[in-house]
């Protein structure tokens, strides 16, 4: 009897084990990331990875057999993975504490916030906006208007569109109604749901061009 239980902890032991070292991830949030990432990759696999990603999820126990796991940083928000293209630009794969699949953004460069006030101001159309800052742009529509955020180096901005205009009824290329920016440092605490939780979260050190 006493040889089945120990063989059952056993069992069970190595179970935790193997689950715990599938989940941890080994990260690195102080050097920078160009000492770190060698291999690269072609913009297709990147695209295919991003549409994977979309369409059926991406764990990291799979996302880690098809790419090279070199950077790693870790948030409070989960982890995310810096990838190196080989045409320079990086994808930052995002795995989440509280979800298991990835959230893949490819960014060539970062808009900083001067630039983005400089450009982006209210009765905008929303095209003009996402025209101006195509790659690290996220749209969160919601029935009574829209939403876009922004990842800068600096942080986060959240624009606001109306989709109804006075005298003109229903438009359709939104106009800009408001322009709120979250810093870096404000983003783990913020009482914005969208900006603390679910607009991925980069560093500044990896967002900064050198």
């Amino acid at each position: 009897m006493r040889s089945r239980v120990l063989s059952v902890v056993t069992i069970i032991t190595i179970c935790m084990i193997v689950l715990v070292g599938c989940n941890y991830m080994k990260f690195n949030n102080s050097t920078n990331k160009n000492d770190l990432l060698t291999k690269q990759y072609s913009s297709a696999q990147i695209e295919e990875l991003k549409k994977a990603a979309e369409s059926e999820g991406i764990t990291f126990s799979k996302f880690q057999r098809d790419f090279a796991v070199q950077c790693v940083r870790k948030t409070h928000q989960g982890y995310y993975v810096v990838l190196l293209l080989e045409d320079g630009q990086n994808a930052f794969v995002f795995f989440y504490t509280e979800n298991p699949f990835a959230r893949v953004i490819i960014a060539d460069g970062f808009k900083s916030k001067n630039e983005f006030y400089a450009h982006v101001s209210e009765q905008m159309p929303e095209s003009e906006v996402l025209k101006f800052d195509p790659h690290t742009t996220l749209l969160l529509p919601f029935s009574a208007f829209d939403i876009t955020a922004h990842i800068v180096q600096e942080g986060i901005f959240i624009v606001t569109y109306l989709r109804f205009s006075e005298g003109k009824g229903m438009l359709k290329d939104p106009i800009v109604s408001s322009v709120d920016f979250f810093e870096n440092e404000s983003v783990s605490t913020s009482e914005n749901i969208l900006v603390r939780d679910v607009i991925p979260f980069i560093f500044e050190f990896d967002k900064v061009s050198e």
